[in-house]
């Protein structure tokens, strides 16, 4: 998201989905944007769980590893 308020609304309606979110601001190419995250999850179980709820909700998901 561009804007905080959008991503903290988007994160709102996650918590509606009994999930928590953080907000992970970023700078790309010079411009400042606003990811909402949830995890890190190590239970592979439950990232298929979450993804397949947020789906099913019309929230497009990508799943990323942590580097180590």
């Amino acid at each position: 998201f561009t804007r905080e308020a959008d991503a903290e609304a988007f994160k709102a309606r996650i918590a509606l989905l009994g999930m928590q979110a953080a907000i992970q601001p970023a700078t790309v190419q010079g411009r400042q944007y606003y990811r909402v995250i949830i995890g890190p999850m190590t239970n592979t179980t439950l990232v298929n769980e979450y993804k397949r709820r947020l789906n099913e909700s019309g929230i497009e998901t990508i799943i990323s590893r942590e580097k180590s």
